[in-house]
Order: C-alpha cells, then sequence, then structure tokens
C-alpha cells in the first residue's frame, strides 16, 4: 500500500477543500492538504472528538478513528459521518483500511 499514491487522492478528491480539511479553517486539526501534512495529521494522532483514540491506528483500523467517520460508526463516533454531504465509496474506504492494517506506512 502506498500513502502517496493510493491514500492521498482519496482525501485529495473528497476532503481538502477550503473550510473542511484544508486552509485557510481546517476542520478539528486535520490537514490533508498534501500526503506530508495529511500522514502527520493521522497516524498516532489523536482525535478531536475522542481524543483516546488514534485518527489512524497502524495495523488496527477498527479502531482507527478515521474509518468511523468515513463509516458513520464507532465506539465513540462523534460528528458527522465524513465526508461531509456525501458518502465516500466502500472501495476508498476499504484502501484507507488496507492501509492502516499495513502498518499505515508513510510512502
Amino acid at each position: 500500500m502506498s500513502f502517496s499514491r493510493q491514500v492521498q487522492p482519496i482525501f485529495t478528491a473528497n476532503c481538502a477543500f477550503p473550510a473542511c480539511h484544508t486552509g485557510p479553517a481546517i476542520q478539528k486539526g486535520l490537514d490533508l492538504t498534501t500526503a506530508v501534512t495529511s500522514y502527520a495529521s493521522l497516524v498516532n494522532r489523536p482525535s478531536a472528538e475522542c481524543p483516546s483514540v488514534f485518527r489512524a491506528n497502524p495495523r488496527f483500523p477498527d479502531t482507527s478513528y478515521v474509518i468511523w467517520k468515513l463509516e458513520g460508526a464507532g465506539a465513540c463516533f462523534g460528528g458527522s459521518q465524513m465526508p461531509l454531504g456525501g458518502v465516500l465509496a466502500p472501495s476508498d474506504i476499504e484502501t484507507i483500511r488496507r492501509w492502516i492494517l499495513a502498518g499505515a506506512p508513510n510512502n
């Protein structure tokens, strides 16, 4: 799995919009503008809505807040399902899930 080639394009196409997860008003401190900022904002970083849970918990997609947000459910899911106003394709969620399962590599 490649973060920069497979995962980041999903975030770029669906999440990196002004007033969402790119400037000037980055929501919840989750900057999905580039692969570098996305990785730094996701992996082993506590979620804003459930600080006891990492946004991306390497090897554990079922306890990763980003998966809960994309699926609209989880142990301490809060707020709205993402992306706001839409639903991510199941194949895109599966790509993100497989990347996390592979250890969330920074590649």
